[in-house]
């Protein structure tokens, strides 16, 4: 029923809709989660078609941890075609990061140089991986102040694994040339890329990427050259030029 768009209509059936998945989700959680597993497989075998499967993926609700878990695998799954354990932990986004780079380089659904690229389609990919990526791979102990020396190693490389997929996305958002209405579907598809980058670099990185001043080395030569204090930066700038010798 969460595929039929007419469902999504209404608010009453589609709330009524929600509330059988989260009890019947719920109920199936107990155990070893082989149940679960069988329901995720059987969808990702039963729906081949990309959008229906983002309007499947978008009908579960995610208004409890079990629930969102739930939504995040189905949409990797479908992403990837095939079943994915997700666990929220750094070690976790390191294996998938490599996964994901791996799928947008080689897959053909990602190959923009195809003269019949399926940009619709495109769209429902990049969006269920933007619902996948919608948790916390963070460690707990990068919140504090006081990490060790193995914390700040460990956060950094989570965050360079983390740049290294928002750079491929990057790269396939800077490649599609947006035309306006006259090819919305590049448009949507750019701005799915766009919203995914966009929750990389601001969501799932542990902390802001540093901003890099173009003035900085120079800033810094002419602060050593003056021995430092306030002031001396503007005043070594803007003091005068010896005017050259006449006759040279």
């Amino acid at each position: 029923m969460g595929i039929d768009g007419e469902v999504g209509k209404h608010a009453e059936a589609r709330f009524t809709l929600q509330d059988a998945i989260a009890t019947l989700i719920d109920s199936l959680r107990v155990g070893d989660g082989t149940q679960l597993f069988n329901i995720r497989s059987r969808l990702l075998q039963a729906v081949s078609n990309e959008t229906l499967a983002l309007r499947l993926v978008t009908s579960i609700p995610d208004f409890s941890p079990s629930l969102s878990l739930f939504r995040r695998q189905m949409a990797l799954g479908f992403f990837f075609r095939k079943e994915i354990t997700l666990t929220n932990s750094p070690e976790g986004f390191t294996e998938l990061s490599s996964m994901i780079v791996r799928r947008l380089k080689t897959s053909d659904s990602y190959d923009l140089d195809n003269s019949n690229f399926d940009y619709v389609k495109l769209t429902a990919l990049i969006t269920m991986l933007d619902i996948g990526m919608a948790g916390s791979f963070e460690a707990p102990a990068w919140s504090g102040d006081a990490n060790t020396a193995d914390e700040r190693q460990a956060e950094d490389e989570f965050n360079s694994e983390v740049d290294r997929v928002s750079k491929r996305i990057y790269m396939l958002s800077s490649r599609i040339l947006d035309s306006g209405a006259s090819h919305m579907s590049r448009s949507d598809a750019k701005s799915a890329l766009e919203r995914l980058h966009v929750r990389l670099t601001k969501a799932v990185r542990s902390k802001a990427k540093a901003k890099k001043s173009v003035f900085a080395s120079s800033e810094a030569s002419i602060y050593a050259s003056t021995g430092g204090g306030e002031g001396t930066i503007m005043a070594k700038f803007l003091q005068k030029r010896a005017p050259f010798p006449k006759g040279e």
